[in-house]
């Protein structure tokens, strides 16, 4: 019996390895790898199978392997770390009849508008929505609104695509910028704008409860960040305080509204808390969120929230502390995007004080710029600590300017760098 585990992390070059499947499944039987073309492991041995495929995340032959893979080498159990794999790693396993996170689960948890609309049908704040295929659904939600709203992918993640509409005019000039066919589904969710501050809570759930979590929230908007190019900023908050009690108790209650999934898996939630306090859905995931939140959660809790993610789903035990307040520090985490032009310089230590952890990713010379990188990209990050919230972004701040002031991109005269310098928000 043998394990099948969908792969889209980089396991490349990473010393010490970031996502050690073959150690945290040790002892679970034979481990099938298919990853995503150029992320696979440098020296692939000790895998029963193992292959790489170029499109990851549109190619149907992924799935059409795993189906014969999971015949020949009696699978037992699914694994995905990604959020694209989701669905994925769902429908495998109704194919070959196996434990794990079901379809509907999966697409509760990976559906925006399937989210909600199960949120509000258990009585939990949403903002309004609508699921919108066609320019007069957008419009007709406009007119229902009466003020801003937001767009964005069904199936979405890390802000790519979503785009905030001040008024109608601004939602009739974006729809008619759209080459779309009028018999294709958009497959979009057009949502009312809400004027609060963005909160996460991360952690692992199982059968429908919050096993184990920690909040936190962003320095900087994560829309704001991908839109103007800037750091990604992470800040976790005093787990004894009564605003941290309050999302986690939020958090439970739209867990426990979705389709459960059984097994020990991570989770990433977001939502707005507004000036009155009262709290609302943004979003929810079946997966360990990004911009360092795995690093943070293993520095105050000791909690690698994917290795978790990765043996509960193998039906392997997770080990999660009691709960209470994490040892003595708070973690702050950013991750920092690639300027315009080629990368030629980036230092390789931060001296800083409260830097527990820094990282690069690409080498001088790589060619990694601000066009080609992705909404993901990134070329360092770093792992801050501080007595407070407002600590940890201060921190951070004077990482994000010494780092650009010491990193080098080598750009033509046709390229011009925009970047803006701001203080740390107040938290």
């Amino acid at each position: 019996m043998s394990v099948l585990i969908l792969n889209k992390k980089n396991l490349t070059k990473k010393k010490p390895a970031s996502h050690p499947y073959q150690e945290w499944l040790a002892g679970a039987g034979p481990l099938i790898l298919l990853s995503a073309a150029g992320t696979g492991p440098d020296a692939p041995s000790g895998w029963a199978w193992y292959e790489e495929f170029a499109d990851y995340n549109r190619n149907g032959a992924v799935e059409i392997r795993a189906a014969r893979l999971g015949r020949e080498y009696q699978v037992r159990r699914v694994v995905s770390l990604s959020e694209c794999d989701v669905v994925r790693a769902a429908r495998i396993r109704q194919w070959l009849g196996l434990p794990g996170q079901s379809v509907e689960s999966a697409l509760a948890f990976r559906d925006k508008h399937r989210t909600k609309t199960l949120a509000d049908e258990a009585g939990l704040a949403v903002p309004r929505f609508r699921a919108v295929d066609c320019a007069g659904e957008v419009l007709d939600f406009a007119a229902e609104v009466g003020g801003p709203l937001v767009v964005k992918r069904r199936s979405g993640s890390g802000s790519v695509g979503v785009r905030v509409l001040a008024d109608r005019s601004a939602v009739e000039r974006w729809v008619a910028g759209l080459c779309v066919a009028p018999d294709e589904p958009w497959g979009l969710l057009a949502e009312e704008y809400v004027d609060a501050r963005l909160f996460h809570v991360n952690g692992v759930m199982a059968g429908g409860r919050m096993l184990h979590a920690w909040s936190g929230t962003y320095v900087r908007p994560p829309l704001e960040a991908l839109e103007k190019g800037r750091a990604r900023t992470v800040v976790m908050l005093p787990p004894e305080s009564e605003l941290v009690r309050g999302l986690k108790e939020f958090t439970a209650s739209v867990i426990a509204a979705l389709p459960p999934v059984e097994e020990p898996t991570s989770f990433h939630a977001e939502a707005f808390r507004a000036a009155d306090g009262t709290l609302s859905l943004c979003e929810i995931a079946s997966r360990t969120g990004g911009r360092g939140i795995n690093d943070i959660g293993r520095l105050a809790y000791g909690v690698d929230l994917d290795r978790c993610s990765v043996r509960g789903q193998a039906g392997l035990p997770v080990d999660l502390p009691p709960p209470g307040p994490p040892a003595a520090r708070l973690f702050g985490s950013l991750t920092l995007p690639p300027r315009a032009g080629e990368l030629t310089d980036i230092p390789t230590t931060c001296p800083l004080p409260g830097v527990v952890s820094y990282r690069t990713r690409p080498a001088p010379g790589a060619g990694v710029d601000a066009g080609t990188a992705g909404p993901s990209g990134y070329v360092a990050t770093a792992v801050v600590t501080g007595a407070t919230p407002q600590e940890q972004a201060e921190r951070m701040q004077a990482v994000e300017r010494w780092f650009y002031e010491r990193a080098r991109w080598r750009r033509s005269a046709t390229v011009r760098d925009d970047g803006e310098r701001r203080e740390a928000p107040a938290l």
